[in-house]
């Protein structure tokens, strides 16, 4: 938790500096993301679950395959600008990552994630196809801290174009588990809000940024950008035996404006 406020604190140092250099402007941004995870465990712990399984036999008691998982942030950002070149761009905001896993054409007998029904198994004889969505996220309250390298800007001076690379220090707020049932019920219920047993996040995670920064000057101080970025995280983002590494696409879609003296040109 300190090191979280003492990031905070550097940020709008960070601000202020940049303020009384007349070298600030500032974005605001939605963050379209589309994420999968890398799930694993070789744990012999039980799960508490019924019947009692381990922890890899949580992992793999489903017929599943993994899928990716659509989710929205938002983002605002103050940028300062270290030299002609480097740009650092840091926001305060919300993200949200997460996987899905699908069980398809269940057939009468066949396990269903613990939690779903107090059998654990399908006990319908009907006809149609059955399928589970297995959805899982993890929701944050992001400090992203980003470094832009300048590229290339066009004749005209309308774009401009950059190298990205930085961090993201993120801190837990929720993380959920639901089953979405697919042609059928089980109890009487469609959608299970079930136990994220073996999933349960850690309370702060990092991940990585690598990609690009495209702008499209609309006047002397208002433009626009997106800026799409290859995410990883690099450590489990779940605290327990079960490991899960996000990876994805994130695409910052957004506004700048700059205070103070025009950007001079590169």
């Amino acid at each position: 938790m300190r090191n979280i406020f003492f990031i905070v604190f550097l940020f709008w140092g960070l601000l202020l500096e940049a303020q009384s250099r007349d070298k600030l402007f500032f974005s605001a941004s939605v963050n379209p993301t589309i994420t999968m995870a890398f799930n694993s465990s070789s744990s012999s712990k039980l799960t508490g679950s019924y019947p009692p399984q381990t922890l890899t036999q949580y992992q793999d008691s489903i017929a599943s395959s993994e899928s990716y998982k659509l989710s929205v942030g938002a983002t605002v950002w103050v940028n300062y600008m270290l030299n002609q070149r480097w740009t650092v761009q840091a926001g305060l905001g919300y993200s949200e990552v997460g996987f899905s896993r699908q069980q398809k054409s269940i057939q009468f007998n066949d396990k269903l994630f613990p939690g779903i029904g107090a059998n654990g198994k399908l006990i319908e004889f009907s006809n149609t196809e059955k399928n589970i969505d297995y959805r899982m996220r993890y929701q944050y309250i992001t400090l992203p801290i980003l470094f832009n390298y300048y590229g290339k800007r066009s004749g005209d001076f309308k774009w401009t174009y950059y190298f990205t690379a930085g961090i993201g220090l993120n801190m837990l707020v929720k993380h959920e588990m639901k089953a979405v049932l697919d042609q059928f019920v089980v109890e009487g219920q469609k959608v299970f809000h079930i136990d994220s047993t073996g999933y349960e996040g850690r309370t702060f995670a990092t991940n990585l940024f690598i990609g690009g920064r495209t702008d499209y000057k609309i006047d002397k101080s208002l433009s626009v950008f997106v800026q799409p970025l290859l995410t990883v995280f690099p450590m489990s983002v779940s605290k327990t035996d079960m490991k899960s590494y996000p990876i994805g696409l994130q695409v910052n879609l957004g506004v700048s404006y700059v205070l103070g003296k025009d950007k001079k040109d590169e």
